[in-house]
């Protein structure tokens, strides 16, 4: 059965066109409604044909909704297939130096592909790819970007969006997120806070009214901020119209038992 899609009025096409050209970071205190804002603005990159989107998810935010996507768990002796639309879920990997490897891996490919690509094409960028990290501050935290072993996700982050390449974290706390990240993408998406530290962060990005815009927001609502404009978009509940499929040549060799493994074997019957 077909699906069909509804374009989201509260997602402008410039909102899109800016994500692709600045980065964004996605922060907001606990239950703010982070994940859910980002799974609207992926499915209207996806819907409109402005990106496609890979997904490094640390959590089990997005491996249960959100049809439009394919998954592979993975854990520490996974094949990684580099796929197009993906949910790279590691939730059942525990070395976050195995994590970090892995993403930075997929994404030198990815980088490899996209700077050929636009050697051949004359310069020019045919297709656009954004990554989506959950739990960013697990990946690119204060301190993560000053050691040689993650110099590439620096290099990426600076540079990238000059091949077709751009970046969406997510994380509860900006004063948890590298500065070097956070400069360096520029677009902002900011739900309630309330932490002196994080309002602290808020006041130098924005100044003093958008530090009391941010400590007044609900859940759902968020100001979105790029140095020239300050917005508020109120996002509607993601509406998932079924579950991705897995990529099942990919899958951990695992006994189907009792829990998450069981619950995809029945997906996948």
């Amino acid at each position: 059965m077909s699906i069909y899609y509804f374009i989201n009025t509260a997602i402008s096409n410039d909102l899109l066109k800016e994500v692709l050209k600045t980065g964004l970071i996605c922060v907001g205190s606990k239950g703010c409604g982070k994940t859910n804002a980002v799974k609207v603005i992926t499915r209207e990159l996806l819907h409109r044909g402005f990106a496609d989107v890979k997904v490094f998810d640390l959590a089990l935010n997005w491996l249960f909704d959100f049809e439009q996507l394919t998954f592979q768990l993975v854990e520490d002796d996974t094949i990684i297939v580099n796929a197009k639309n993906c949910i790279y879920d590691f939730t059942l990997t525990y070395d976050h130096n195995q994590i970090n490897y892995t993403m930075q891996r997929l994404m030198r490919r990815d980088y490899h592909d996209k700077a050929q690509m636009k050697l051949v094409c004359d310069g020019q960028i045919y297709t656009r790819l954004v990554y989506i990290v959950e739990e960013a501050q697990n990946v690119i935290g204060s301190s993560a970007l000053r050691g040689k072993e993650n110099h590439f996700w620096l290099k990426a982050i600076s540079t990238s969006r000059n091949i077709g390449l751009s970046y969406i974290f997510i994380g509860q706390r900006l004063s948890d997120i590298s500065t070097k990240a956070v400069e360096r993408c520029n677009g902002y998406l900011l739900g309630k806070m309330t932490g002196d530290n994080d309002l602290r962060k808020v006041k130098a990005l924005g100044g003093k009214e958008l530090r009391r815009q941010v400590k007044q927001l609900e859940v759902g609502s968020f100001i979105y901020y790029n140095g020239d404009k300050t917005e508020q978009i109120d996002f509607p509940l993601f509406e998932s119209y079924g579950r991705p499929k897995p990529y099942l040549e990919t899958q951990p060799t695992v006994e189907m038992g009792s829990g998450l493994f069981a619950r995809i074997k029945e997906w996948i019957k």
